[in-house]
């Protein structure tokens, strides 16, 4: 079910991303795995759409991954990095305003803007 146009990026959907990337699966070939569109699977992993239980084990059995190891995700263990953007994108929603303010400046002085 889609939730809405703003990205919310759970723990579930990182660990779900992680696993189908450290598994060298690409979205098109988890979408074809699961029955979906490859948009359908990044609309997922990007915290556009909610992860149903009978979604997640979908995927689980795509991955080749067991509940248990994904549960494991889910309880702390560390997760690596994925993608840079997307972990920066989940720590700048968690800001306010004035300390975004101080984030954009660095920003734009590395653009050298």
């Amino acid at each position: 079910m889609k939730r809405s146009s703003k990205k919310i990026i759970t723990q579930k959907a990182r660990v779900l991303r992680y696993v189908r990337v450290s598994r060298g699966i690409s979205q098109r070939a988890a979408g074809r795995r699961c029955g979906i569109s490859d948009a359908a699977v990044g609309h997922y992993e990007n915290g556009r759409m909610d992860i149903s239980e009978e979604r997640l084990a979908e995927f689980l059995r795509a991955y080749e991954c067991s509940r248990e190891e994904f549960d494991r995700y889910l309880a702390g263990a560390e997760v690596p990095i994925v993608s840079v953007k997307d972990d920066c994108m989940n720590l700048l929603q968690k800001l306010d305003d004035s300390k975004l303010r101080t984030i954009h400046s660095v920003l734009m002085a590395f653009l050298g803007q």
